[in-house]
Order: C-alpha cells, then structure tokens, then sequence
C-alpha cells in the first residue's frame, strides 16, 4: 500500500470519528469555548478556543513518539489540528 493510500485512509477515519463525535459531544465551538474559558480561569491568562484545540494536539503527538503503534494518538492529533484551522477561521 503506498503513502498516498495510508494518508487518504487515515483522513477517512478522521472525517468519521469527527461525525462519530459530533453525535455524541455536540458542537466543538460550544465544547472548545467552555473549555478555553475554564482553562483560562486557572492558568490566569486568555485561552482561546483554537489555543486548546493546539494543545491537545501537542499532548498527542507527544504520546504517539513514545508509542508509535497507537494508531489513536494520530487519528486524534490530525483532528485536534483540524479543529483548530476551522476554529482559528471563525475568529475563535
């Protein structure tokens, strides 16, 4: 299997996962908004939305170097980026 046939799989994953989640987790302007806000209150410093998005990505590229076959961390990191892209272009 190529890179090319890999990657195009792996965005097919994502897209599903982002659905999957959608159903059951609501909106991710509304999640990512609570969450900058609680975020904020205890780090003491404005945390938007699309910061938080950043961060979970971080954490999981962090993850999949010390575990490279955890397919999840991947999956997971790709859609946090993706999410703060899309958050960032609304202005969050």
């Amino acid at each position: 299997m190529t890179a090319e046939v890999r990657i195009v799989e792996m965005l097919d994953e994502c897209k599903d996962l982002i659905e999957e989640r959608g159903k059951t987790h609501g909106p991710i302007d509304d999640s990512y908004r609570i969450i900058a806000a609680l975020w904020s209150v205890r780090a003491g410093v404005e945390i938007k939305p699309s910061d938080v998005c950043d961060m979970l990505a971080d954490m999981k590229y962090v993850r999949s170097k010390a575990n490279p076959s955890h397919h999840d961390n991947c999956v997971d990191g790709v859609n946090y980026t993706a999410f703060a892209y899309a958050l960032r272009e609304n202005g969050t």
